[in-house]
C-alpha cells in the first residue's frame, strides 16, 4: 500500500497518516459513512468549520433539519435557537425551534416559560447566501472526485470549485472565477431553465434522502444537491463530458442518496425513469 494518497482539497498527494475521512455530506445532514473520502486532515477541519458547519447553522437549513432530525457525531437532535429576539414591549427573550415546537426562555429571570398565551415576539436573523454557495461547491468538488475519479481531475474545472471553497473573500473570488454558474432555491429560476430546474427539484423530492446529481451536457457538469428531500442548489462547471462515462450506471449522469445512513447510486437515466414510473401508476 502506497504511504502517499492524492487528496482533491489540496489537489496533492499527501502522506496517508496527514489524512483523515471526509463525510461528503455530514451526518448531521443526512449524509452517509458511505460517502467519504480521505482528505488532508487540516483542510477537513477547515471545511467542516466554515462551511459545514456554516451551512448547517443557516436558519432556514435548521428548519428543515428539525423536521428530519439528522444526528450527527455528536448524536444530539438539531434546534434553531434565535437570540436576537424581543417581546412586543422590548424584553429579550430567546425563541427556539425543536423536534418538540416552539419553547420560549426568559434570560434574566433564567427560566423557561410555560404560559405563552397570547405573547406577541419579533426576532430576526440573517440569511447568507454565500454559505449556500461554498457548500454546494465543496460537495461537488469532493463528489465530482468520489464517483468519478481521475476523469474528474483530468476533465472538469475542479480548479474552480476549490478556489470557491477556501475563498476568505467569496465576493471577489467569485469575480475571478471564468464558467462557473450557480443556482439556489433563493435565486428565480430564469424562463429557460425553468423545465430541467422542476424536473431536479422533483426528483430530489421524491428520492426523499440527501442527495448528489450529476448531470452532462456538451461541455459542461452540473451537479445538483439536496438536503432531506429539498433542493438546495447547483454548481455548473466547465468540462470536457465526452470524456465521462455515459452507459450503463452513468447514463445521461449519476444520482447518489443517503437514506438511513446507507448510500444507493444509479445513473440518472433510471432515475428518473423509475421516478415517472412510479408517479405515473
Amino acid at each position: 500500500m502506497s504511504s502517499k494518497l492524492y487528496c482533491i482539497y489540496s489537489n496533492k498527494e499527501i502522506d496517508r497518516e496527514k489524512c483523515n475521512v471526509e463525510h461528503i455530506i455530514p451526518l448531521s445532514l443526512g449524509g452517509s459513512n458511505d460517502f467519504t473520502i480521505l482528505v488532508d486532515k487540516h483542510l477537513n477541519s477547515t471545511v467542516g468549520n466554515k462551511v459545514d458547519g456554516n451551512f448547517h447553522s443557516d436558519p432556514l437549513m435548521k428548519m428543515k433539519l428539525i423536521k428530519s432530525s439528522f444526528r450527527g457525531h455528536s448524536g444530539k437532535l438539531p434546534r434553531l435557537d434565535l437570540k436576537k429576539s424581543k417581546t412586543i414591549d422590548g424584553k429579550p427573550i430567546i425563541v427556539s425551534f425543536t423536534e418538540k415546537g416552539l419553547e420560549l426562555f426568559d434570560p434574566i429571570k433564567r427560566k423557561e416559560i410555560i404560559n405563552i398565551g397570547s405573547l406577541q415576539l419579533k426576532t430576526e436573523f440573517m440569511i447568507n447566501p454565500h454559505i449556500r454557495i461554498k457548500f454546494i461547491c465543496k460537495v461537488a468538488l469532493a463528489a465530482g472526485f468520489f464517483v468519478y475519479g481521475n476523469t474528474f481531475l483530468e476533465h472538469a474545472d475542479h480548479d474552480s470549485l476549490r478556489r470557491i471553497v477556501f475563498s476568505k473573500d467569496l465576493k471577489e473570488e467569485i469575480g475571478k472565477v471564468n464558467g462557473l454558474r450557480f443556482y439556489d432555491n433563493l435565486r428565480k429560476v430564469e424562463d429557460k431553465d425553468k423545465g430541467q430546474a422542476g424536473l431536479i427539484k422533483m426528483q430530489i423530492n421524491y428520492l426523499k434522502g440527501s442527495s448528489v446529481l450529476f448531470t452532462l451536457s456538451k461541455t459542461r457538469v452540473i451537479v445538483h444537491l439536496g438536503i432531506a428531500g429539498e433542493y438546495v442548489g447547483s454548481v455548473n462547471l466547465k468540462a470536457n463530458s465526452d470524456m465521462f462515462p455515459n452507459e450503463g450506471e452513468f447514463k445521461f449522469g449519476r444520482v447518489l442518496v443517503c437514506k438511513e445512513g446507507r448510500l444507493y447510486q444509479d445513473s440518472y437515466w433510471h432515475s428518473v425513469d423509475r421516478m415517472l414510473r412510479n408517479l405515473e401508476k
